[in-house]
């Protein structure tokens, strides 16, 4: 992807990678309120898979693992 393709590709999605981090950081995800962490991890991995990648959690669901591409070109 070149520079160009990029810069358009941010310009025509910006309102919702906005509305994205907005969504994300309303969260208050202190270490001591663990409900609220555990919110933003599902948070970050439902946008995760709405933009079409794997996602999985590890460590009991303390974890997560958004990740693209297959076989040895496995992108995490």
């Amino acid at each position: 992807m070149n520079t160009e393709t990029l810069k358009t590709y941010i310009e025509e999605r910006r309102e919702a990678m906005i509305s994205d981090l907005r969504g994300l950081v309303e969260i208050p995800s202190v270490t001591e309120n663990r409900e609220q962490v555990k919110r933003a991890l599902s948070y970050v991995l439902d946008l995760g898979r709405e933009m079409g990648f794997t996602v999985e959690t590890a460590a009991a669901g303390s974890v997560g693992v958004i990740s693209f591409g297959e076989g040895d070109e496995i992108y995490r």
